[in-house]
């Protein structure tokens, strides 16, 4: 967690921060560019919930397969009168850890936007900026990831299959889905 928790610091801090809010600054003689200075800092939480969420759906991932792999499962199955006891208790854990990751993580970046502008030199006009939305859709789309990882993971059982299927699945489904989506709406 803590490497994709630096990831997302050099992404928000030098990439976005640093980097993206002087290309914002220079170009924003228009009523257009003026506009999309003020959603700088809201347009933060694609890179913010990219990142948050594959540590969350590892985390979640390598919590359920650490234990088929190492043939521990069996002791924390026959602990147990009933096997959805442990599925609920997995899901409870995964879901209290990623929402405390999620938004202290999510605050410390966030901040690091700003500072990233800061540091480049550049003042960010007033943004347009719902904290409470903000933190929401990251905490679902982190939570979301983290569920998604642990049903990979209950499903295969395998930590190999487990994880080439999370990276490779959404990204895949999504692309077609958004295809078959866009050519429905061509067709209207």
């Amino acid at each position: 967690c803590l490497l994709f928790f630096l990831l997302g610091a050099f992404v928000t801090f030098y990439v976005h921060g640093f980097k993206d809010v002087g290309v914002a600054a220079y170009n924003g003689h228009s009523a257009l560019d003026h506009a999309r200075l003020h959603q700088f800092v809201p347009a933060s939480i694609m890179p913010i919930g990219n990142v948050l969420s594959v540590a969350g759906a590892l985390v979640a991932l390598l919590l359920m397969t650490h234990e088929y792999r190492y043939n521990t499962i069996v002791y924390s199955l026959t602990a147990s009168n009933r096997r959805s006891k442990i599925l609920a208790a997995k899901i409870a854990a995964v879901a209290g850890f990623v929402l405390v990751y999620s938004l202290v993580a999510t605050a410390i970046l966030l901040g690091l936007t700003w500072a990233g502008a800061a540091a480049a030199g550049h003042s960010l006009p007033s943004q347009d900026l719902n904290l409470l939305v903000f933190f929401t859709k990251t905490v679902f789309y982190c939570e979301a990831s983290a569920m998604a990882g642990l049903l990979f993971a209950a499903l295969l059982r395998n930590q190999i299959a487990a994880v080439a299927a999370l990276l490779l699945i959404p990204n895949t489904v999504e692309g077609l889905l958004s295809l078959l989506l866009k050519r429905s709406e061509e067709r209207r």
